[in-house]
């Protein structure tokens, strides 16, 4: 596992001790993160909460990023994460299946 690879599954670890139940009760973590980040919503954007998220945490450990950028000549597609100093990388909800 290369350097970033551990640095965003410790961010992610980081993120799913951080949500923990919404006001009503409901517990979060990772695979309804939007519901921590988003309470008030009916439909809590989770994956745009998780952008969000790592985009505001990985330039702590020197990948500053941008959440939800949209590529190229493409504006309606977006990454979900573009780190500025490494290649174009979109994050994928891979961990959502194991909380």
């Amino acid at each position: 596992m290369d350097e970033f690879q551990q640095i965003l599954f410790s961010t992610l670890r980081q993120m799913d001790m951080e949500a923990g139940r919404t006001a009503s009760g409901v517990p979060t973590g990772l695979s309804w993160y939007g519901g921590f980040l988003e309470p008030s919503k009916k439909r809590p954007r989770t994956e745009v909460c998780w952008s969000r998220r790592l985009a505001q945490l990985l330039p702590q450990y020197g990948y500053p990023a941008k959440a939800e950028v949209a590529y190229p000549g493409q504006r309606h597609l977006k990454c979900d994460i573009a780190c500025v100093s490494a290649i174009w990388r979109n994050i994928c909800l891979i961990l959502a299946h194991t909380s």
